[in-house]
């Protein structure tokens, strides 16, 4: 029976007691209103991709301006308008490790209006370790495309009388309590890993949390704050100029923006790494349609000769993944992190 030729029962009378209402009425009923409304979203969702976007698209970044979540940010915003022709606003929204702008995305409309540049910091670290973040990396987001990766960098103030691992152990070791170390947050992706390398080294430092790289960077520079591990792109020119130093690269491998800086394998750790990724999602129950359609624009956009060369000069690797890749990958993170954050014991605060 087609759908359209189901009449309605007369006024007065309940549908289930009709006499056309048999048990077989009623099944092919609900059978023809599950298929028009499947049918109905699937048309819409289309219509939706093909228009889209009819207007500026938001893309939160969960830091200040002047950091490496920006400095990608804004380099892939640029070229997210060319392909849409369309403009792409970045949005600062620092604090809480990440988890500002990610609740900001999160309770957004999933009309692909209102992405986010997640971060390890707010979608792995935060909620493993910040007990008030109700939020699961994959439950309440969509997943698009991993974008970079970036090796996080031991770097220590000028003044640090340390130019190796094994130097500024000694130090450590020596005089316990002493250092310091900044981080871009309580829970953030930066604190966790400078806890991995205390723990790994049986040394101690204070941790010093900022709501950025910036503001960090500045303490880092006058010499207030001793020693972070970050990622390059911000730190580069200072380390270049000789205002920083970079001790140790968290890749397995050297970095061709720092190719002189020994990974923490060559410097005595054996196998230890330290990365850092960045990815576009969008809130939970994207339609499927707008998924492929900001995905083919991702990667459009992480192909351009320009936007390569820029992550490639600042010592960042660009990725491009799939939606289901990047989905599998931070399904991974967050396995491989919740075990190694219970065996090292790390808390959010100290």
């Amino acid at each position: 029976m087609p759908f359209d030729s189901i009449r309605a029962p007369r006024r007065g009378r309940s549908f289930a007691r009709s006499a056309r209402a048999t048990p077989s009425v009623i099944s092919r009923l609900r059978t023809a209103v599950v298929v028009a409304a499947v049918l109905s979203s699937s048309v819409a969702g289309a219509a939706l991709a093909q228009s889209f976007p009819v207007k500026s698209v938001r893309m939160v970044i969960t830091f200040p301006p002047g950091g490496p979540v920006d400095f990608v940010a804004r380099g892939l915003a640029d070229e997210l308008a060319k392909v849409w022709g369309q403009p792409v606003l970045v949005d600062n929204r620092p604090g809480g490790g990440g988890t500002i702008g990610n609740d900001i995305v999160r309770s957004a409309p999933a009309d692909g209006y209102n992405l986010l540049l997640g971060t390890h910091s707010g979608m792995i670290a935060a909620p493993l370790l910040n007990p008030s973040v109700k939020y699961h990396p994959l439950k309440d987001f969509t997943p698009i495309s991993q974008v970079v990766n970036s090796p996080f960098f031991l770097v220590a103030n000028s003044a640090v009388p340390a130019n190796t691992v094994k130097e500024l152990l000694a130090l450590m070791r020596a005089q316990p309590g002493k250092f310091n170390y900044g981080s871009v947050g309580q829970g953030s992706s930066t604190h966790l890993a400078f806890e991995m390398f205390t723990y790994t080294t049986k040394t101690e430092a204070l941790h010093v949390p900022y709501k950025g790289t910036a503001p960090m960077l500045i303490d880092l520079l006058s010499g207030t704050l001793q020693l972070t591990i970050t990622s390059i792109p911000t730190v580069l020119p200072h380390v270049k100029s000789g205002k920083l130093k970079a001790i140790a690269n968290g890749s397995l491998k050297r970095s061709v923006a720092l190719p002189d800086t020994p990974t923490f394998d060559e410097g005595g750790m054996p196998g230890f790494e330290s990365v850092t990724w960045y990815g576009v999602v969008g809130p939970a129950k994207l339609p499927r349609p707008l998924v492929k359609d900001i995905h083919a624009a991702t990667v459009r956009a992480l192909a351009t000769p320009g936007l390569l060369a820029r992550y490639t000069e600042a010592g960042l690797e660009t990725i491009g993944s799939t939606p289901e890749q990047f989905g599998a990958f931070i399904a991974q993170e967050y396995t491989r992190w919740d075990k190694l954050i219970k065996l090292a014991g790390i808390k959010s605060s100290q």
